[in-house]
C-alpha cells in the first residue's frame, strides 16, 4: 500500500451539451455532463427522448413498464392501507372566524343537546340569542 504526498490532480471531462470542461463526481466518473442547469435538462430531454423511441418500438419493453408501474401503483396502496391510525383521532381544520362562528355555534348546540332536526337547532339557536342579548343589557 502507497500512501499519496499530494492528491491527485482531478481528471476533466468535456460536457456532452455545452462543450466546457467539468470534474465528474467521484461516483459517477464516467459522467457525459455537468451540472449547470442547462445541460441537465439537455440530458434529462434526451433520456425520455431515448425512452420514448423505445417505448413506441419495442412491445416487450412497453409491457415491462407498464407492469412495473402497476406493482408499483399496488405496493404504494397496500402500504396505505396498513398505515396504523394516527394516535390523534380529532382533526382541527378551521379556525374560529366570524364567518363560520354560526356553524361552531350550531354545531355547539346541537353536541349539547343531541338533536340534528334544522327547526329544534333554529329555534334553540333563536332562544339563546335572547339570552344573550339580556345578559349584555344587564352588564
Amino acid at each position: 500500500m502507497t500512501i499519496q504526498a499530494f492528491p491527485q490532480e482531478p481528471e476533466y471531462l468535456i460536457c456532452a451539451a455545452c462543450g466546457r470542461k467539468f470534474i465528474p463526481s467521484f461516483r459517477h466518473p464516467h459522467q457525459k455532463y455537468c451540472k449547470h442547469p442547462q445541460c441537465v435538462r439537455d440530458r434529462n430531454a434526451l433520456r425520455q427522448r431515448k425512452s420514448a423511441k423505445r417505448h413506441r418500438k419495442d412491445r416487450a419493453y412497453r409491457l415491462k413498464t407498464s407492469r412495473r408501474k402497476h406493482n408499483e401503483y399496488l405496493r404504494r396502496k397496500e402500504r396505505k392501507s396498513q398505515r396504523p391510525p394516527s394516535e390523534r383521532t380529532e382533526t382541527w381544520h378551521d379556525p374560529v372566524t366570524p364567518r363560520n362562528l354560526d356553524l361552531y355555534f350550531l354545531g355547539l348546540i346541537s353536541y349539547a343537546t343531541g338533536t340534528t332536526n334544522a327547526a329544534d337547532l333554529s329555534r334553540l339557536r333563536s332562544r339563546c340569542y335572547e339570552i344573550g342579548k339580556n345578559v349584555c343589557l344587564r352588564v
